[in-house]
């Protein structure tokens, strides 16, 4: 849900037995993210048991890959036109997409507000990258 700009996460059922899930990062207080497939790729938050679902906006799949200890979230959404890289403050979507690049995807955050991740260069070469706060 969207309100003025702030992304509010939506409770999410998850049946462990019935749906595909991947945990991808967890923080010291056990707060947990991930990828859900349910009609779409969701990413996720588990917190206190409680899963959220986390889209990014107008993406076909959004996974999460990393939780730091501030609950700030990085990841990879994918849109109509580009994979991108993304990380989750307070409710709001930043974009991090490298210059010049056909993707990025963001892999993690430390406490700081540092991200890594990798992006595709248009010479189909890979690389990674830490963008600092």
């Amino acid at each position: 849900m969207v309100s003025s700009g702030v992304v509010e996460p939506t409770p999410l059922s998850m049946n462990r037995a019935r749906l595909p899930r991947l945990e991808l990062g967890i923080d010291t207080a056990g707060n947990i993210v991930g990828q859900a497939t349910t009609q779409h790729v969701l990413g996720f938050r588990l917190s206190n048991g409680t899963y959220s679902s986390l889209r990014y906006p107008v993406s076909s799949s959004t996974t999460a890959t990393a939780i730091n200890d501030n609950k700030q979230i990085v990841g990879w959404a994918a849109t109509s036109t580009a994979i991108i890289g993304f990380a989750l403050t307070g409710g709001k979507y930043v974009q991090l997409t490298y210059p010049s690049s056909i993707w990025t995807e963001a892999y993690g955050i430390d406490n700081n507000g540092n991200v890594v991740g990798s992006y595709e260069d248009s010479s189909s070469k890979f690389h990674g990258f830490l963008r600092t706060k």
